[in-house]
């Protein structure tokens, strides 16, 4: 017989160069290439190399560095991060960067929750909000400019390779000191820029305390499914290498979830905060304001199926009431309803629910109909033990 478990509460359904060698070990690698005799022109760029060393990371204009976000460029260099940035990458370089937690980063896209978890991190009185800075991308495009100036032909992420402990430290730093000139004094420094999904290794290495918070968006929060086919490209690429780095650096990522953050505000931000080392503040309650315009019924839904999943099945029932109040015969609204009064011990009102849902919807939902299943084989259990004999397949009602 199917249990109430089996309901689904979710709504919706290279080229390579030669090896850069950098920092302290740089004068023993020019004497071991040296006696394999390199031509003279690139004995002296190694030379040389030191001198301009220091001067690796000025000169950037962090501001006119844009993220590229092309999804086809995007996704390969999404493939070339998962198989280069592995568990052992990591456990090599631990070592690297420095521990700071001055700077705070938003990972992924601009989703509502992001917007609105972005405005409460920036409202707190430890952490300056600050514009968009670019900074990683900037050093990104610093590093492969300095390979492509001697030579070599690795881009990122194979240039990260040959990253040495003391380049790291010294990249970091860099980082630190712009956040500094941005905000000084600031315990923290959030960027206004959210990090591409990309970078995440790149900044673990510079900076393996830096918070990395991650906005987790229900499927139908903020009608992602209408948004242009671009956009739900990119979106697919951050949330396979956030499956990645989940894997690869376990419990670095700080997950927010836009529906429990709309069902119980209070103690997701308290949770929040107690991650970054810092107390909550009352007032953080008033900025953060649900999203505007169409997307409130689907904060109401998102916080619905947070309430299910708690078994707070009162609760959801009133959200969902809600939801049908503002925007009557909404499919996702009425289908969760049947799941609530299945769960409450109410399948026939279950399915008549669940029906509606999918004649409303006008298209085939996996997870719907997956779910309707399972209250037609409870229903017809109930039958047949009640009569004692099988009854035919439950039919559907008339159009």
């Amino acid at each position: 017989m199917a249990t109430r478990a089996d309901l689904v509460t979710m709504t919706q359904p290279e080229t390579r160069g030669k090896v850069p060698v950098r920092g302290r070990k740089a004068r023993t690698h020019r004497a071991r290439v040296g006696a394999r005799g390199r031509d003279a022109r690139s004995m002296s760029q190694d030379q040389t190399e030191p001198e301009g060393e220091a001067r690796l990371f000025e000169g950037i204009a962090p501001h006119a560095v844009a993220c590229p976000l092309d999804p086809g460029g995007l996704a390969a260099r999404a493939r070339r991060i998962m198989a280069s940035q592995t568990p052992v990458f990591f456990a090599a370089r631990r070592s690297h960067g420095d521990p700071s937690r001055l700077p705070v980063f938003l990972v992924g896209l601009a989703t509502p929750t992001a917007k609105r978890i972005r405005a409460v991190l920036s409202a707190h009185s430890h952490i300056h909000g600050a514009p968009s800075l670019g900074l990683i991308p900037a050093l990104v495009a610093s590093l492969e400019s300095w390979d492509r100036h001697y030579g070599r032909a690795r881009v990122f992420p194979e240039s990260l390779e040959a990253l040495s402990a003391d380049d790291s430290l010294k990249a970091a730093q860099w980082v630190l000191q712009r956040l500094q000139e941005e905000a000084p004094g600031a315990d923290h420094v959030l960027d206004g820029q959210g990090l591409d999904a990309a970078l995440v290794g790149l900044v673990h290495l510079l900076l393996p305390q830096a918070p990395l918070i991650v906005c987790l968006d229900a499927a139908h929060a903020g009608n992602a499914d209408t948004r242009p086919r671009e956009w739900r490209r990119l979106q697919a690429v951050q949330q396979r290498l956030l499956h990645h780095w989940r894997a690869v650096l376990p419990g670095r990522l700080i997950e927010v979830s836009g529906e429990d953050l709309h069902a119980q505000p209070r103690e997701t931000l308290h949770s929040l905060f107690a991650r970054l080392g810092l107390g909550f503040e009352e007032r953080l309650l008033q900025v953060m304001t649900p999203p505007a315009g169409p997307e409130v019924p689907g904060a109401f839904v998102g916080a619905a199926v947070a309430h299910i999943r708690a078994g707070r099945l009162a609760q959801a029932e009133a959200t969902l009431g809600e939801v049908l109040r503002q925007v009557p015969g909404h499919p996702a609204a009425v289908h969760l309803l049947g799941v609530v009064h299945f769960r409450q011990g109410h399948p026939e009102s279950a399915l008549h629910l669940m029906r509606q849902s999918l004649e409303l919807i006008g298209t085939p939902v996996r997870e719907w109909q997956h779910n309707l299943a399972v209250v037609r084989k409870a229903l017809k259990a109930r039958l047949q033990k009640g009569a004692g004999e099988d009854l035919p397949e439950i039919s559907e009602p008339p159009g």
